[in-house]
Protein backbone atom coordinates (compact mmCIF):
# COMPACT_ATOMS: atom_id res chain seq x y z
CA UNK A 1 0.00 0.00 0.00
CA UNK A 2 0.97 3.62 -0.39
CA UNK A 3 -0.01 4.44 3.18
CA UNK A 4 -0.95 2.64 6.40
CA UNK A 5 -3.35 4.59 8.62
CA UNK A 6 -4.25 3.99 12.25
CA UNK A 7 -6.60 6.00 14.44
CA UNK A 8 -5.01 7.63 17.48
CA UNK A 9 -7.85 6.42 19.66
CA UNK A 10 -10.23 3.55 18.97
CA UNK A 11 -13.67 4.83 18.03
CA UNK A 12 -16.82 2.81 18.63
CA UNK A 13 -18.23 1.24 15.46
CA UNK A 14 -15.31 2.44 13.31
CA UNK A 15 -12.37 0.55 11.88
CA UNK A 16 -9.02 1.14 13.60
CA UNK A 17 -6.55 0.34 10.76
CA UNK A 18 -6.60 1.20 7.06
CA UNK A 19 -4.35 0.52 4.09
CA UNK A 20 -4.53 3.15 1.35
CA UNK A 21 -3.54 2.42 -2.23
CA UNK A 22 -3.49 5.13 -4.88
CA UNK A 23 -3.91 3.86 -8.43
CA UNK A 24 -2.34 5.80 -11.26
CA UNK A 25 -4.04 6.25 -14.64
CA UNK A 26 -0.92 5.00 -16.43
CA UNK A 27 -0.92 1.62 -14.68
CA UNK A 28 -2.36 -1.25 -16.76
CA UNK A 29 -5.51 -2.76 -15.26
CA UNK A 30 -3.91 -6.19 -14.79
CA UNK A 31 -1.62 -4.59 -12.19
CA UNK A 32 -4.72 -3.57 -10.20
CA UNK A 33 -5.83 -7.21 -10.27
CA UNK A 34 -2.42 -8.32 -8.99
CA UNK A 35 -2.56 -5.79 -6.16
CA UNK A 36 -5.99 -6.97 -5.06
CA UNK A 37 -4.79 -10.58 -5.09
CA UNK A 38 -1.74 -9.55 -3.04
CA UNK A 39 -4.07 -8.05 -0.41
CA UNK A 40 -6.06 -11.30 -0.32
CA UNK A 41 -2.88 -13.37 0.04
CA UNK A 42 -1.65 -11.07 2.82
CA UNK A 43 -4.98 -11.35 4.60
CA UNK A 44 -4.92 -15.15 4.30
CA UNK A 45 -1.41 -15.29 5.78
CA UNK A 46 -1.95 -12.68 8.50
CA UNK A 47 -2.08 -13.98 12.04
CA UNK A 48 -4.70 -11.82 13.69
CA UNK A 49 -5.44 -11.90 17.39
CA UNK A 50 -8.90 -12.85 18.59
CA UNK A 51 -11.33 -10.02 17.85
CA UNK A 52 -8.84 -8.28 15.57
CA UNK A 53 -9.87 -7.63 11.98
CA UNK A 54 -7.83 -7.13 8.84
CA UNK A 55 -7.42 -3.43 8.00
CA UNK A 56 -9.88 -1.90 5.56
CA UNK A 57 -8.35 -1.47 2.12
CA UNK A 58 -8.99 1.98 0.65
CA UNK A 59 -8.45 2.38 -3.09
CA UNK A 60 -8.20 5.74 -4.82
CA UNK A 61 -8.95 5.40 -8.53
CA UNK A 62 -7.77 8.02 -11.01
CA UNK A 63 -11.27 8.49 -12.50
CA UNK A 64 -14.89 7.29 -12.37
CA UNK A 65 -14.45 4.79 -15.20
CA UNK A 66 -11.56 3.05 -13.45
CA UNK A 67 -13.49 3.05 -10.18
CA UNK A 68 -16.45 1.33 -11.86
CA UNK A 69 -14.12 -1.32 -13.31
CA UNK A 70 -12.57 -1.84 -9.88
CA UNK A 71 -15.99 -2.18 -8.25
CA UNK A 72 -16.99 -4.87 -10.75
CA UNK A 73 -13.71 -6.69 -10.17
CA UNK A 74 -14.07 -6.53 -6.38
CA UNK A 75 -17.69 -7.70 -6.60
CA UNK A 76 -16.50 -10.91 -8.28
CA UNK A 77 -13.82 -11.60 -5.68
CA UNK A 78 -14.27 -13.52 -2.47
CA UNK A 79 -12.27 -11.29 -0.16
CA UNK A 80 -12.08 -11.74 3.58
CA UNK A 81 -11.79 -8.02 4.29
CA UNK A 82 -13.54 -4.77 3.43
CA UNK A 83 -12.54 -2.73 0.37
CA UNK A 84 -13.74 0.81 -0.29
CA UNK A 85 -13.08 2.97 -3.33
CA UNK A 86 -13.13 6.63 -4.22
CA UNK A 87 -11.71 8.79 -6.98
CA UNK A 88 -8.99 11.38 -7.00
CA UNK A 89 -11.59 14.08 -7.78
CA UNK A 90 -13.65 13.24 -4.68
CA UNK A 91 -10.52 13.29 -2.50
CA UNK A 92 -9.40 16.66 -3.88
CA UNK A 93 -12.85 18.30 -3.90
CA UNK A 94 -13.26 21.25 -1.56
CA UNK A 95 -14.80 20.28 1.79
CA UNK A 96 -18.57 20.63 1.92
CA UNK A 97 -19.29 19.19 5.37
CA UNK A 98 -19.78 15.81 3.74
CA UNK A 99 -16.99 13.34 4.24
CA UNK A 100 -18.98 10.49 2.69
CA UNK A 101 -16.68 9.91 -0.28
CA UNK A 102 -16.03 6.16 -0.01
CA UNK A 103 -17.96 3.60 -1.99
CA UNK A 104 -18.60 0.05 -0.87
CA UNK A 105 -19.09 -2.39 -3.73
CA UNK A 106 -22.24 -3.73 -2.08
CA UNK A 107 -23.77 -0.35 -1.12
CA UNK A 108 -25.79 0.45 -4.29
CA UNK A 109 -24.48 3.89 -5.30
CA UNK A 110 -24.33 5.23 -1.75
CA UNK A 111 -21.21 6.90 -0.42
CA UNK A 112 -20.18 6.34 3.16
CA UNK A 113 -17.98 8.03 5.73
CA UNK A 114 -15.12 6.10 7.25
Amino acid sequence: PDLFLRRKQPTANKQFDYMLDIFDATIPFFVYIKRLRAYQNHCDEAELADGESYPYVLLIAPDDKTEQRLLKLIEGMLQDFDIYTTTLNRILAPPNNNSAIWKDVFADDEYIEL
